[in-house]
């Protein structure tokens, strides 16, 4: 699940066995719009090419209009492959969102994940040392900004949202940090690490500003 689809984010301490929970919850409402818009729009598109082709069965006339004018058939099956790859990206979005619940564990100085999603059940483990540190990141919506802690390992994939708030959050991401024994890192991080192959952690906040 990407952290842009997750809607909300409930942290559970337990102080006896020096654990944390976090569970993290997607909007089915929203994904159930996504889905609904974008699937209806796909057929609105392919509607044109269904009546095109039941005319063709029954009329030659279409066809032989058709090969008269590649050109214009060309252009009208471009523009469609390009809409459907538009409506491609909503559509993924919503589905991603459906059903997609996660539980994070970290207990023992390790970090465990469990996603059941609408389309399998995922799990992966790793040592809390393999992860490169903690940021804020600040993400723009149609709703408005929304304040995002995230926990950043060197794949992409297995980055943890601790917190989520519409508002700068009272405890930013140096106290997730000192709690967890690692860095605070810069947002551009999270996109830093794209570009870098084989994927590695970046320079904590405080060794940058040194350099620079």
């Amino acid at each position: 699940m990407h952290i842009a689809a997750i809607s909300r984010v409930d942290m559970t301490v337990d102080p006896i066995r020096a654990s944390a929970e976090f569970r993290m919850y997607t909007n089915p409402l929203y994904a159930g719009l996504l889905v609904g818009l974008s699937l209806a729009a796909m057929i609105g598109l392919l509607l044109p090419v269904a009546m095109i082709a039941s005319g063709a069965a029954s009329n030659p006339q279409v066809v032989n209009s058709l090969a008269a004018h590649p050109g214009s058939a060309l252009l009208l099956l471009t523009g469609m492959a390009i809409g459907l790859a538009l409506l491609f990206v909503p559509l993924r979005a919503g589905i991603a969102r459906l059903g997609g619940n996660t539980r994070v564990e970290m207990a023992d100085g390790m970090v465990r994940m469990e996603r059941r999603g609408l389309f399998g059940h995922q799990r992966w483990s790793a040592a809390l040392a393999e992860f490169c540190g903690v940021t804020h990141h600040i993400r723009a919506t149609l709703s408005g900004p929304r304040h995002e802690i995230v926990l950043l390992h060197p794949e992409p994939g297995k980055d943890i949202l601790l917190h989520l708030a519409g508002r700068h959050p009272p405890e930013g991401a140096d106290h997730y940090a000192r709690l967890l024994g690692l860095a605070e890192l810069q947002p551009r991080e999270l996109y830093y690490r794209r570009r870098t192959a084989p994927a590695t952690c970046p320079q904590p906040v405080e060794l940058q500003a040194r350099a620079a």
